[in-house]
């Protein structure tokens, strides 16, 4: 294991005493490269450290390497020497750094002529038992993947094949195209049919729209003559073998850890360019993009169904082999659900990504899909990208620890951003970190769940149809205290919650699945979670779009969770900032500090 200055690294501590490495000119924004010799047949990789140079001289003559790290647990050796240095010495590089930079140059041999690529690969080309020079290189970790000429993302972790960009790019197949015309004839009208025909819909994601619909129907045991050549049409698509094997590679691909690191999001959105490879395969990410997202949409439409499937096999029917492949399928896509929405996130964003222009909270986001080894990752790998970085810079130092970096980067968007967004990211999920920081500041280390990430979206749309958004500047000012661990705002006392509504009890709206529903003075109030209890209080804070449950802690109050409030117009009036500026009786807003 690494020493405690090389973070999780694979142990390098032999290579490190060879003193390979010269100084970087900081202000010069120096970076180092490495250069792949062609095999001498010993089959291990050979590289050479390049001279140090600035960025601006690089620019564009190296491709840099995006990939997933790996345990340093499982190391594999290269050979690396100095740009002065004659002699090779042996560096611990992670298995899957060895493994992409195998494959990076294969694809650079074969589709760009290069015998002996200049790659950047962060694992070498910084000196990682160095914090100083760590920190500064991280700092412009931005600039350097927008300055290579192409980004190469390796999503493999071992070296067997894939039919997964193959599936992607397969042809139409005629015969299983008649099929899906004639099952849709019985259930859609003809100029419906032509349209989807105009859209030129891929093969592929024609059979996943029908599977959809057969999984619906097995899982309400709804079965008619009237689908008998729709479910032909699935049965002839699952026992094409080259079809179904396909499409679970494809979904291994979705799975690989590379879609939920931390720095690939700014790796993969500032690039000139992006190929990926995987399976001894590549594809461009404007291809991938295309053809994965659409597939992506139509897997997390029915992974409700799905898990009823799967769940409930005895109900199905007998175990044919469509059911059984059909099972192994969605069995694999339940598995890969939260990296498949990180995908999506990732390729649909890179489309409309713009430096420097990003919503905070839109970046912030997507950090809740993702994991780092180093916590502090989870911010330093994102707000470089946002319209609110102000300032923030890398520190690896021991003593920044991560609940500074997380209470820094907090209190910095309030102040950049001028509104308590924040807020919301906050109660999304909480984890075992919560428990040490402040209640209005997010945890980034707690991953958000597809479930948990679905009872949002319920509670937005509730929201969204029972009160009117509040505009997002607030009135008043937001301050800090100076150890800036508790935030002073404005606020509006609502209510207290008196009683609990029993399990089973359905006001409209119903109170969705895994939320409490309350009720206080005629107020029927539903919250996101269950951590609500009796006596917590509804405030409307000066700025959030929503109300939130707080809870008293000495002098100053916790941010519990989001809440919707029901069945009452004055809330709603006194939401929405152009009837406040009309009522005759002014708002009783009162300072609130929130711990």
């Amino acid at each position: 294991m690494a020493t405690t200055s090389n973070f999780c690294t694979p142990q390098n501590d032999r290579f490190y005493s060879k003193k390979p490495y010269g100084g970087l000119d900081r202000l010069k924004k120096e970076i180092r490269l490495i250069r792949v010799l062609q095999d001498d047949g010993s089959g291990q990789i050979r590289c050479e450290l390049t001279r140090e140079l600035p960025l601006s001289e690089a620019q564009d003559k190296y491709a840099a390497l995006s990939y997933c790290a790996g345990s340093p647990q499982n190391p594999k050796p290269i050979l690396v020497r100095g740009n002065e240095s004659e002699e090779f010495h042996e560096f611990n590089a992670f298995a899957n750094l060895e493994l992409a930079i195998a494959d990076a140059c294969e694809f650079c041999k074969k589709h760009r002529g290069d015998e002996e690529p200049l790659l950047w690969v962060d694992q070498v080309c910084i000196n990682q038992n160095d914090d100083r020079e760590r920190s500064h290189q991280v700092g412009f970790m931005r600039d350097i993947y927008q300055c290579a000429r192409e980004v190469i993302v390796c999503l493999s972790t071992d070296k067997s094949t894939s039919l997964a960009v193959d599936w992607l790019l397969a042809p139409d197949k005629p015969e299983l195209d008649e099929m899906f015309y004639d099952a849709r004839a019985g259930e859609l009208s003809v100029t419906f049919q032509e349209q989807v025909k105009r859209s030129n819909i891929h093969a592929r994601t024609r059979v996943l729209m029908r599977t959809n619909s057969y999984v619906a129907r097995k899982v309400s045991l709804r079965n008619n003559a009237d689908t008998i050549r729709e479910d032909d049409f699935v049965r002839a698509s699952m026992s094409d073998n080259e079809f179904y094997y396909g499409w679970l590679d494809v979904l291994t691909m979705l799975g690989q850890p590379w879609w939920t690191r931390a720095w690939i999001y700014q790796e993969f959105m500032v690039c000139k360019n992006a190929q990926f490879l995987f399976g001894q395969s590549s594809i461009s990410w404007r291809q991938l993009s295309a053809a994965l997202v659409p597939f992506i949409e139509i897997f997390q439409s029915r992974i409700p169904l799905a898990r009823y499937y799967c769940s409930n096999r005895a109900r199905i029917g007998a175990a044919t082999p469509l059911v059984e492949r059909m099972t192994t399928i969605l069995e694999r896509e339940i598995s890969v659900e939260d990296s498949m929405t990180a995908a999506k996130s990732l390729l649909k964003n890179k489309s409309s990504f713009q430096i420097g222009r990003e919503i905070f909270n839109t970046v912030l986001a997507h950090s809740r899909l993702c994991r780092a080894t180093d916590p502090r990752d989870l911010v330093y790998a994102f707000i470089s990208l946002a319209d609110i970085a102000c300032g923030i810079e890398p520190d690896y130092s021991h003593d920044n620890t991560v609940h500074n970096v997380f209470i820094t980067a907090a209190r910095r968007a309030v102040v950049c951003s001028g509104n308590l967004d924040i807020l919301s990211h906050a109660v999304a999920v909480r984890g075992d970190l919560s428990l040490e920081l402040p209640s209005w500041v997010p945890d980034l280390t707690a991953m958000e769940s597809a479930v948990r990430r679905d009872r949002s979206l319920i509670l937005q749309g509730l929201s969204s149809k029972k009160v009117a958004p509040l505009q997002t500047t607030p009135r008043f000012p937001i301050s800090f205290s100076e150890d800036g661990r508790i935030l002073y705002a404005k606020g509006s006392f609502v209510v207290s919650l008196e009683r609990r509504m029993p399990d089973g009890f359905s006001p409209w709206p119903p109170v969705p699945l895994g939320h409490l529903g309350f009720e206080a003075s005629g107020y029927v109030i539903i919250t996101t979670d269950r951590t609500a209890t009796l006596s917590d209080e509804i405030w409307i804070l000066d700025g959030p779009r929503r109300p939130f449950v707080l809870r008293r802690s000495g002098d100053h109050y916790k941010l519990v969770c989001m809440a919707v409030v029901t069945h009452t117009s004055q809330l709603r009036d006194f939401m929405d900032w152009e009837n406040v500026k009309k009522a005759k009786a002014p708002v009783a807003w009162k300072s609130i500090s929130i711990c």
